[in-house]
Parts: structure tokens; C-alpha cells; sequence
């Protein structure tokens, strides 16, 4: 180009420059720069306009993160308070129309176990740092067996001890204390494993603690005792249905969700969630003591670093942090040295005039050769957003490892869901080279997104066609983040037939209740892995169950005894490893127990002495804890629900438990709240599950009501923007010649 164009070319950008620097709006800031930064102005302008297209990206995810807090799949955010729940805080709408920080939380876990069962002590601190009166409630998970039977509200050197009432009994005493401006708290069960508690008029920079009391059965497994004490709870997936009337007594609630057809109580059990606990509490700290009789062989924690220290045959834990935050479930796992082969163990105790047994008996060790019968393998894997990052990534690894178990005489498919179901094959297939490559293809490529709806999976798996040559065994892997436990359970109970089903527990935080219930419920068992590194190990196991069972047939057989009441009422098939606890209510504590089986090698029969049982406090809380337990599984496959209702309620009014139908409720006489002064309501919020905090926006389903109006105003605000920047860009295309 020579230099007069060059020349004229410049002339002629510098007066478009001039011209398009006189229309911004603050031209006097720049009446000097003139044509000599031509190029930087245009850059610099076409930068402005591209703003228009980050607002409307800005605008559009703020809306999904609004999303989640009135949709009916979980939230991360709340979108009733001017700042949002990730960000670590959580404000509430005063009595005055000002927002106030909810109440911290803090709690602390003393753990005690002796024999087969752990006292559990958690003790649960809301701080109000704000300058008003509030109530704070707080939903929160237990283990699925856990008999609640304790509840104290301390303040200061004040002590309100709490007393079990019928459910709707209890909440209309903690009602009318919150109104008169006492003291109150209430603790209700929603699920075997999620309750809530309630405190009431907690004052301007009050702290006010909450004790609540638990017995808990120890697991046995291969050798090894353990427990389990969860910290969070993982966030639930409402099936879509008609929605209750609003108003309506089913309609009341905390969380992001409302009642649907399925789920009545919703708002009940999907609390907002926390990305990172900030400076909202949220902290554990743990002790266990055993008490164990005998030396261990070791005391570990797979989850959190712990120290140990061993006074004689006492054994203390504690976290070597102190404390942890409340985003995993703690486990403890301990192996006894044990002399001798004792594979039946009693304990009992006496209350009121009546005797109390549980027995925990061991299936034998079976070392002779079991034939496999060919097996119909079906692999049902949990894709949905929940699953998102670690929880995905083990449970492709234990697909990968079941496949590489399967023999050529077996059949198999694989069947991943979300908000849809899929399948890698139409029906069953036999498992040939050609199509365990592909199914490990399949497995490679699944991806997590949408809503964990698992009653079509579930339907697929139990009703596709059978072969009378094969035995079907069904392995669902998820993490059990759902609301319409009933309905599942149902849907096993109609349709699984001959077939067997076994639950893959994955993730930090998984529905332990409808894991183990479906489990049950299916005649399989259950596995829970934890992290990455337990893939290979906790498989094994399960294999070894898959094989066979091996002792069936379980016979109990009390001495003379008419009116044994017996709960479980009927035994289970046992597998390797796995023992079988039993409760009974029993005349006298004398004579032989009968109790059989078929096991591999023939007929096995045990006979301990009743009245050699070990004395323990607490069997009769855990009795009636167990019959609670058979009693709502009853309702669960279609039992009459009122006289199941009037069952339970009379056994939690009688042993102190908090059940489905009853609740403890604690409240101060004297008023403390000035009258004439109101209060605020604070839903404190729960920490999001390790390895669900930074992706969950990857998992937001896309299936709710307002959730989807507020997408769609995102991806309006996105368009528009886009419009808007591309207009600014053809304007400025159209004043300026430069390429």
C-alpha cells in the first residue's frame, strides 16, 4: 500500500474515531487522545459492547442458581434472602422487614460403645449472633437404625428436659411456647435416618444447646465391628406429581420443595444446602470410647484421621483435627482378638417386670465347593447430577470390576438412569467377549445430569423377560439421593419375583435408608463405598455374597416359651460374613435356644444357653426399636396403615422412641422473650456432601416447576443480550471502515 493511501486511510479513521468518541457518555474524560489511539479506541469499545453478552451470561446462570430453591430437585441456593446460601452465610427476613443472620451450628458426638450397641450422644449449639429473637430449625440425619429416646435444651445453668407425645400432640405444645415466647424445642423424625429439630426463642447473642440421645446396633461384618455416625444430609429428588393444595396441612415446610402426590412431606426433607460451611458453623467434633472386654487387632477410621489411645481394654478416639466439617459421614471400624470360634452371642436386660434378648449369630464358615448356577447379572447405575465428579468415577470402577467377573454362561445388560432410563441392550445378553467390550465401552462414556427418578430403572430391571436357566441378580449402584423411598419400596415388593437385589452405596453422604431397606426388601445386601480406594475390596465382598447364600431356611426355636415376641419376625438369607441380629420379648431368661438352617454342607443347628446372656442396658429400647422397624416394612408392602399407626405409636409412647407418629418436645415454663417483641424462623441450612460442593451446578436437573420458568428467563436475558451485543458490533462496523 503506498503512503497516500495509507495516509487517507488514517484521515478518514481518525474522523470516525472523533465522531464515535463525541457519542459516548463521558466524552470529556478523552478530548485529547484523538486519532493517534484510533486502535485501541475501537478494540476498547468493541470490549464495552461485549459486556452486553457477560451480563446476559450472568443474568441466565444466576437464574439457575435461583433455580434450585423452588424447584422440585435440589438447590444450592436460596433465593429468598439478598445473599446467597453458597456463598457461606445464611440471612433471614426479621420481624421488622430487615434481614438477620440465622443461628450458627455446632456439634459435638460422645460415642459410647459396650457389647453390640453404642450410646450416642449429640450435642447440637445454635448460636444467634444477630440482634433478634429467633427460632432456628435444623434438619439433620441419623443412622437408619438409631432409637432416639433423649432430648434436654440447656441454657446457661438451665436445664428443659424433654418428654415423648404423639407427633401432632408435641408440635401443638412447642407451637404455643414459641407463641407465648417460652423456651421450647421439638426433635421429629421424617425418615428412620432424617429428623428435624426446632428450638424456639433463641435471645439476641444466645447460645442454646440441644442433647439428644441414641442407641444404635453395631454392624459385624467379616470379622470386624463398625459404625456409622452421618453429618449431612444428601439432597433429595422429588418425582414430579400433582401438587398439594397450598395451605394444606401436608404443605408446610422448610425446604426448596413442595409436596407432590408422591412425597406429601417434601418441604420436610429437602433443606437448603451450603457450598462451603464459611463462617456458618457447621463443624463436629467426635469421641468414641469402647468399652470392648477384650484386646482389638486394630481401631481405624477410613474417613477422618483419628487418634487412638488404648487404656488397658478401653479404647479412646478423637479426631486429630479436633474438629471436621460436617460434609461426610464418620465411620469407625474396629477388629476384635478373639479366642475360640463363638458364632452365637446373648445379651439381655430386664425392664418392668419383663425380660429382653437380642442374639447376634454368625452363618458358618463353609469351605466346601459351591457350584455357581448361571446368573442373570443386572447392572443399574445412578447417572444423575448427584453423582457428579468422585461419586461417577467409583461407581464406573465397580461396573468395570462386576463385568470383568461375569462368565460366558451368564446373561447381563447394564442400565444407567436420571431424569430418562437407558439401556446398553434391549434385553439380556450373553456375556461374550463382543459384548462385555461393549457394555465396557458404554460404561466409559456414562455421564452424570438431571434428576435421579429411579422407578422406571428399577421397573426395567425386575419385570424384563426371565430364563427359567438363570438365576437374576440385580446390582443397583447410586447414592440414594431420593424423596419417594415409599413408592420404591412398593415397586420392589410388586415386582422382584425370584430375583435378588443388592444396593451400591457411592459417595460421602448416601440415603443409608433406602439402601438397606431395599436391600432387605430384595433378599440381597448392601455395600457402602466410601472413597476411590475401597472399589476393589468392597466388590470382592459383595461377589462373595453374589455367589450364594450360605445359611437359608433360618429356623428360631425358643425354649417352651408361648408368647415369644420375636421381631425381626422372620430371619433373612445370610451371606458370607454377614451375621443376623435378633430381638425377642420372652417369659424367662431360661433353657436352650434352637436355632437352624441350611447351609451348603447340610444342616446347621446352634443351641446357646439363655440364661448365660450377657446383662446390657439398652436391649429393650433396641427391642422396640426393631418392632417399629418390622412394623412400618409392614406398611411399606401394603399393610393396613391405621392399625400399623396404632402399633407403633403405642411402642414409641411406651419405650420413649421418637418414631413416624411421635416426637420429643422439650419447653421452659417462665417466658423469656419480651412481649410485644416477634421473632424470625431460620431454616439453617446443611453442608453440601464432600465431592458434590464444585460441581453440583453440573447436576442440577432440569425438571421442576419454577426452576424451568427461571431457565427460561435466563436464556431470554441471554438472547437479548447477544442481540444487543451483536447490534453494537454491526453500528460500529458501520462507522468504522477498518477490517
Amino acid at each position: 500500500m503506498h503512503a497516500g493511501g495509507l495516509s487517507g486511510r488514517r484521515g478518514r479513521e481518525s474522523e470516525v474515531c472523533k465522531e464515535v468518541w463525541r457519542r459516548q457518555p463521558y466524552p470529556s474524560r478523552y478530548p485529547d487522545l484523538g486519532c493517534r489511539l484510533n486502535r485501541a479506541r475501537l478494540v476498547f469499545l468493541r470490549l464495552r459492547e461485549v459486556r452486553w453478552d457477560w451480563l446476559a451470561l450472568s443474568l441466565t446462570l444466576f437464574c439457575l442458581q435461583l433455580s434450585p430453591a423452588d424447584a422440585q430437585n435440589p438447590g444450592a441456593c436460596s433465593g429468598d434472602s439478598p445473599q446467597s446460601v453458597c456463598a457461606g452465610s445464611f440471612l433471614v427476613k426479621g420481624p421488622a422487614g430487615s434481614f438477620v443472620e440465622a443461628p450458627r451450628i455446632d456439634t459435638a458426638v460422645d460415642i459410647s460403645v459396650s457389647g453390640i450397641a453404642a450410646r450416642v450422644t449429640l450435642r447440637q449449639r445454635f448460636g444467634n449472633e444477630s440482634a433478634e429473637w429467633i427460632e432456628g430449625t435444623y434438619a439433620f440425619p441419623l443412622p437408619d437404625d438409631a432409637a432416639v429416646d433423649h432430648l434436654t435444651i440447656r441454657v446457661g445453668d438451665r436445664l428443659i428436659v424433654g418428654e415423648i407425645r404423639e407427633r401432632a400432640e408435641a408440635k401443638k405444645a412447642y407451637t404455643q411456647a414459641k407463641a407465648s415466647g417460652q423456651r421450647a424445642g421439638l426433635v421429629e423424625q421424617e425418615r428412620p435416618n432424617l429428623f428435624t429439630t426446632s428450638v424456639a426463642n433463641i435471645g439476641p447473642g444466645e447460645t442454646l444447646e440441644v442433647e439428644i440421645g441414641y442407641l444404635q446396633t453395631l454392624r459385624f461384618d467379616n470379622g470386624q465391628f463398625s459404625l456409622r455416625f452421618p453429618m449431612t444430609v444428601i439432597p433429595r429428588y422429588i418425582p414430579a406429581g400433582e401438587l398439594k393444595q397450598a395451605g394444606s396441612p401436608v404443605d408446610t415446610g422448610f425446604g426448596w420443595a413442595r409436596a407432590t402426590d408422591q412425597v406429601s412431606d417434601a418441604p420436610r426433607i429437602t433443606p437448603a444446602m451450603l457450598l462451603t460451611h464459611g463462617d456458618s458453623g457447621h463443624q463436629a467434633s467426635i469421641r468414641v470410647r469402647i468399652d470392648a472386654g477384650f484386646p482389638l487387632a486394630y481401631v481405624l477410621s477410613p474417613y477422618h484421621p483419628v487418634e487412638v489411645v488404648e487404656r488397658g481394654r478401653d479404647y479412646e478416639i478423637t479426631l486429630v483435627t479436633g474438629t471436621t466439617p460436617m460434609d461426610r459421614d464418620f465411620e469407625l471400624v474396629w477388629q476384635p482378638v478373639i479366642d475360640g470360634d463363638s458364632d452365637v452371642a446373648v445379651f439381655s436386660e430386664q425392664m418392668d417386670g419383663e425380660n429382653y434378648a437380642m442374639l447376634m449369630f454368625m452363618p458358618p464358615r463353609d469351605d466346601s465347593h459351591v457350584v455357581i448356577p448361571p446368573r442373570e447379572l443386572i447392572l443399574v447405575i445412578d447417572t444423575s447430577g448427584s453423582m457428579h465428579g468422585e461419586s461417577l468415577r467409583q461407581a464406573r470402577e465397580a461396573l468395570r470390576m462386576t463385568l470383568s467377573r461375569l462368565r460366558p454362561v451368564d446373561l447381563f445388560n447394564v442400565i444407567q438412569f436420571n431424569s430418562t432410563t437407558h439401556s446398553v441392550f434391549d434385553a439380556s445378553m450373553p456375556a461374550s467377549i463382543a459384548s462385555v467390550n461393549r457394555a465396557r465401552a458404554y460404561v466409559a462414556g456414562l455421564n452424570s445430569n438431571g434428576g435421579t427418578n429411579m422407578a422406571p430403572a428399577l421397573t426395567r430391571a425386575l419385570t424384563a423377560p426371565e430364563s427359567s436357566q438363570h438365576l437374576r441378580q440385580v446390582i443397583f449402584v447410586t447414592d440414594g439421593g431420593v424423596g419417594n423411598e415409599e413408592a420404591l419400596f412398593g415397586l420392589i415388593h410388586r415386582e422382584l419375583g425370584e430375583a435378588r437385589l443388592f444396593t451400591v452405596g457411592i459417595g460421602s453422604a448416601p440415603n443409608s435408608f433406602f439402601m438397606s431397606r431395599a436391600a432387605e426388601f430384595g433378599r440381597g445386601a448392601f455395600t457402602y463405598i466410601g472413597q476411590a480406594n475401597e472399589v476393589a475390596l468392597k466388590m470382592d465382598e459383595l461377589f462373595a455374597r453374589l455367589e450364594s447364600p450360605v445359611l437359608t431356611d433360618i429356623g428360631i426355636a425358643w425354649p417352651g416359651h408361648v408368647g415369644a415376641e420375636v421381631w425381626p419376625e422372620a430371619a433373612p438369607d445370610l451371606y458370607a460374613g454377614q451375621p443376623f441380629v435378633v430381638t425377642a420379648r420372652v417369659p424367662a431368661m431360661t433353657g436352650n435356644l434352637t436355632v437352624s438352617g441350611k447351609s451348603g454342607s447340610g444342616h446347621w443347628v446352634r443351641q446357646p444357653v439363655l440364661q448365660r446372656g450377657t446383662s446390657h442396658k439398652g436391649v429393650a429400647a433396641l427391642w422396640a426399636r426393631n418392632k417399629i422397624r418390622s412394623l412400618m416394612n409392614r406398611r411399606s408392602s401394603g399393610g393396613d396403615a391405621d392399625k400399623i399407626r396404632k402399633l407403633v405409636t403405642a411402642t414409641a409412647l411406651k419405650f420413649g422412641l421418637v418414631s413416624r407418629y411421635t416426637s420429643l418436645v422439650a419447653v421452659d415454663r417462665t417466658p423469656v422473650r419480651p412481649t410485644g417483641t416477634g421473632a424470625s424462623s431460620a431454616a439453617i441450612p446443611s453442608l453440601m456432601p464432600a465431592g458434590m460442593r464444585d460441581s453440583f451446578l453440573a447436576g442440577y436437573p432440569k425438571t421442576a416447576t419454577r426452576a424451568t420458568l427461571n431457565f427460561l428467563i435466563g436464556l431470554l436475558f441471554l438472547a437479548a443480550g447477544m442481540a444487543l451485543g451483536l447490534a453494537n458490533r454491526l453500528r460500529a462496523a458501520r462507522c468504522s471502515p477498518v477490517n
